[in-house]
């Protein structure tokens, strides 16, 4: 048992070294949801389950994808159609054009949502960052857009600690137009962009 003992440990690292260089350049799709092509060689990740009008979208928080909506998702479902998706980069779906806009945000969900046939009206639902998101959204879809249920959602002008460090701080705004902000992602993380109105 003892002589036995090396060998084992042996076969076990030698399958585990083996086990662990395979790669695979998108994780196996969960057996709820589907990845939807939406052009360009783009695929994003998304699970709609119940029946019923309007359809609930389920927007995750940064760093977040679909799978953070479970317990909520089935509940939705027993009155209406729920939908939950991984943005572009996220878990299951394949990166998206930079840069990483909230209109290109918005334009891949609606794709998403046009080619696997959900039809609107919508009710948004944003936690954290899918806040912004979902806002975005409703801005470029208006007429698609019935209501929107934000949950503990990230405001335009509140201060964003990303990586340890501040990124965005309100500022006083000055006497003239108001400055819009964009939040860009740029190498070192995401950043804020003002522009005047």
């Amino acid at each position: 048992m003892l002589n036995s003992m090396p060998r084992l440990l042996l076969v076990l690292t030698l399958t585990a070294g083996a086990a662990s260089a395979q790669t695979t350049t998108t994780p196996p799709v969960p057996s709820a949801g589907r990845r939807v092509d939406i052009g360009g060689g783009q695929h994003l990740y998304l699970n709609c389950t119940g029946k019923g009008s309007p359809t609930v979208i389920l927007e995750a928080g940064a760093g977040d994808f679909a799978e953070v909506w479970s317990l909520v998702q089935p509940r939705v479902a027993e009155f209406t159609r729920v939908c939950s998706y991984d943005r572009g980069g996220y878990m299951w779906s394949d990166p998206g054009a930079r840069p990483r806009t909230y209109a290109q945000l918005a334009l891949e969900l609606r794709t998403t949502l046009d080619r696997a046939g959900e039809t609107p009206p919508f009710i948004l639902v944003g936690q954290s960052y899918g806040g912004l998101v979902v806002r975005g959204f409703a801005k470029r879809y208006a007429r698609d857009v019935k209501g929107m249920v934000l949950v503990d959602a990230v405001h335009e002008d509140q201060q964003i600690v990303w990586g340890g460090e501040a990124i965005v701080c309100a500022t006083p705004r000055a006497a003239g137009p108001r400055p819009r902000r964009g939040l860009r992602w740029t190498r070192s993380g995401f950043a804020w962009r003002a522009t005047v109105a």
